[in-house]
């Protein structure tokens, strides 16, 4: 059936190749076709092969509808690809096992609690066991780039990731604004929970800025701090600097966050003594919003009420 859709399609968009980026607000055909969703249907898969087949007609990847209030924007097919090639990543990356004294801990607590919380980067991210299920059945519900059916996770990830890089290699724009607080698509990746390094490193030889903040002011390098291990951004850092970028580290957000405040703030100990020894200035001040009512159950400890 998969294929007799993707036949027919193909005669269509040999016709109409004008109409290629038209829809209902943001349901045009690439859109449809990455997603599966429509105003009137939301049970179809996602489709892979139509998804390519509309890029090599001509459809634009970049394309953002504007909303009625002509502030903000619909996602981009470029960026619903990086989403779901992100997720797939995230989902069902292997994490790292625990250690063997916190195995039967960790196995009894998922016995008691059947909802407890997923681990590890690729591990659901911290979602119940039914919310996980449920993202693991929405992304496998899709067709492959050969129409195929019911592709492994492994399958399907290779299979998004080679689109993605045809999607780059047909005016895909990797500096495009997303949905994400107005991040750039590479900052989307670059930050990223479960990320690809290969993918970064390609997006950056295609001319990323790496220094373009979001609408917060944040730049790439200061979310890639917080999340992953200690020296995730260590990596991240020198990677970038081999490939010849010079990285602005004295960048301030809307609050005043630098790169190395936040490495101090999230006790990123080998960042930090990246930072100084790069020459980042160490008496920039932040403002930041502390939980009063926190603040407050922690002083009880020490000077209970009378």
């Amino acid at each position: 059936m998969n294929q007799c859709l993707c036949l027919s399609l193909s005669v269509c968009l040999s016709v109409c190749q004008d109409f290629l980026d038209d829809g209902a607000h943001a349901a045009t055909p690439l859109s449809l076709a990455l997603t599966g969703r429509s105003a009137s249907h939301s049970g179809r898969p996602r489709n892979l092969r139509l998804a390519r087949l509309l890029v090599e007609r001509g459809a634009n990847v970049n394309l953002r509808i504007p909303d009625r209030d002509l502030e903000t924007a619909s996602e981009s097919p470029l960026e619903l690809l990086v989403t779901f090639y992100l997720s797939l990543l995230r989902v069902f990356a292997p994490g790292p096992p625990p250690p063997a004294a916190q195995q039967p801990a960790r196995d009894a607590g998922r016995r008691a609690n059947v909802g407890g919380v997923g681990g590890g980067v690729g591990g659901g991210g911290g979602c119940s066991d039914r919310e996980r299920q449920y993202l693991e059945l929405d992304l496998l519900d899709t067709v492959g780039l050969n129409s195929e059916e019911r592709l492994s996770p492994q399958e399907l990830t290779a299979q998004a990731r080679e689109l993605l890089y045809f999607f780059l290699s047909h005016g895909a724009d990797i500096d495009l604004q997303t949905t994400e607080a107005g991040r750039t698509v590479f900052h989307v990746v670059l930050a990223a929970e479960a990320t690809d390094r290969a993918l970064v490193e390609h997006m950056v030889s295609m001319g990323a800025l790496v220094n373009l903040t979001d609408v917060h002011g944040s730049t790439p390098l200061m979310d890639v701090i917080p999340g992953g291990d200690a020296v995730r951004g260590v990596d991240t850092y020198r990677m970038l600097r081999q490939m010849g970028k010079r990285l602005l580290l004295d960048a301030q957000n809307c609050s005043g966050e630098s790169a190395l405040f936040r490495s101090m703030f999230h006790g990123r100990s080998p960042m930090s003594h990246l930072l100084l020894d790069e020459g980042a200035a160490s008496f920039a001040m932040a403002r930041v919003q502390e939980d009063v009512q926190k603040r407050v159950r922690f002083l009880r400890l020490f000077f209970p009420p009378p």
